[in-house]
């Protein structure tokens, strides 16, 4: 009986420590089974999170390297650009007028700046005085009108003044001359004037009627002023209606087209006097230099007195130009002895640009380079490049403008290579 109490006592232990382990074994089971189930979720929400950071990864690695590819064409651009290579088609240069040269070293001559003036030349300006007093009246003429010979520029009418009409008295003189002619030409036939009588009073008419034809002419009213040549006028010295005096200045008139150019040589530069041999000079009202050599120019006189001056007068006359103005003002190149092996460039090839020089080389027919230089000495219508490292390029010399204003606007198109 006592084992059998004994065996029952072991078989209870036995059934509760099994039952214990199975719960134990049970909840270790669920334990697990969650922990498998959140280590699913968990890998499942860190794979989802690598895949989209891979995504970002991606659209951020594309983003740049698009980013890197315009920056890289944005790079060869403005290499482009900093080469100075302008795109300038062949078209268009012929529209905007565009001419090169080939430059070369030449005889170069060496200049004096100053300045000076225009003036006609002697001989050439006439002073129009009145040949009698009285109420001027001008005939249409102005300062800078152009006249002929003969042509009646005034009339002087000395009617209602006290000292009475000078061309009255002309007409009744010449009217009395001729008459006392025609009576002594019929007395001389019939002996009883002498020839000699009768040749004094034919003397008398004679001076009459060229004086008549000097002041009057038909069909005007008072004494006819005259043209005494073919020219300008230059100045009218008193205004339409004006009491004039017998020899009070009318108008001034300058005849043919000779002037002379009056240049201010610094007395520094006087022992370079020898030397000089022409000028070049502009007008204020025009951009074209003009030279006196090639306008048939010489020099006429040179000043040789410099006391308390600080220039000496050097006279060059020319047979000037029709747009060449009596009287202007203007800036003067006195040409030297020449230099040679000088290199240089017409003054439309230059371009300016905040105090630096630049010229537009042409490296072929759609393609020029602006190029600095650094200028020497100028003539008016040529300035020295310094250096010779142009020598033998071709340089725009006439639409300098225009091929500037295309490098403003122009890249070089891609897949354009010029090698130079």
């Amino acid at each position: 009986m006592k084992i059998s109490k004994l065996a029952l006592f072991a078989a209870a232990a036995m059934l509760v420590a099994c039952g214990s382990r199975n719960q134990t074994a049970n909840h270790h089971e669920h334990d697990a089974h969650d922990h498998s189930a959140h280590a699913h979720t968990e890998h499942a929400e860190h794979a989802e999170e690598a895949h989209h950071h891979d995504h970002e990864g991606h659209s951020h690695e594309a983003e740049h390297a698009h980013e890197g590819h315009s920056h890289a064409h944005e790079t060869e651009n403005a290499h482009e650009a900093a080469d100075g290579e302008i795109h300038f088609s062949h078209e268009q240069a012929e529209a905007a007028g565009v001419e090169t040269e080939i430059l070369v070293v030449s005889p170069f001559a060496e200049v004096i700046a100053t300045s000076g003036v225009v003036e006609s030349a002697q001989g050439s300006r006439t002073t129009i005085v009145a040949p009698a007093a009285g109420v001027v009246k001008f005939k249409n003429v102005y300062a800078g009108s152009r006249v002929r010979a003969g042509q009646t520029i005034a009339t002087i009418s000395g009617r209602n003044i006290a000292e009475g009409d000078p061309a009255e008295q002309v007409r009744i003189d010449y009217e009395l001359a001729r008459k006392e002619l025609q009576r002594a030409e019929k007395l001389v036939a019939e002996k009883i004037v002498s020839q000699q009588e009768y040749d004094r009073i034919k003397s008398a008419y004679e001076l009459a009627r060229q004086r008549y034809d000097a002041l009057l002419s038909e069909g005007e009213s008072g004494v006819v002023v005259k043209a005494p040549s073919d020219g300008y006028i230059v100045e009218v010295s008193v205004a339409n209606g004006d009491y004039v005096s017998t020899g009070q200045t009318l108008y001034t008139i300058t005849a043919g087209n000779r002037m002379t150019l009056v240049a201010d040589l610094p007395v520094g530069k006087y022992d370079r006097l020898q030397s000089i041999s022409s000028a070049n000079f502009a007008v204020p009202y025009g951009s074209k230099v003009y030279s006196t050599k090639e306008l048939g120019g010489r020099i006429e006189a040179v000043g040789r007195c410099a006391e308390g001056a600080a220039y000496l007068p050097i006279t060059f006359a020319f047979v000037a130009p029709q747009e060449v103005l009596s009287g202007s003002f203007a800036e003067v190149w006195l040409e030297c002895a020449p230099r040679e092996n000088v290199l240089s460039v017409p003054r439309e090839a230059l371009s300016e640009e905040q105090g630096l020089y630049f010229v537009y080389l042409k490296l072929d027919d759609e393609c020029y380079r602006k190029q600095e230089v650094t200028l020497g000495v100028s003539n008016g219508r040529r300035v020295e490049i310094i250096g010779h490292e142009l020598e033998g390029c071709e340089v725009v010399v006439k639409g300098t403008t225009q091929v500037k204003l295309a490098a403003t606007s122009s890249i070089i198109p891609e897949g354009h290579s010029h090698n130079h």
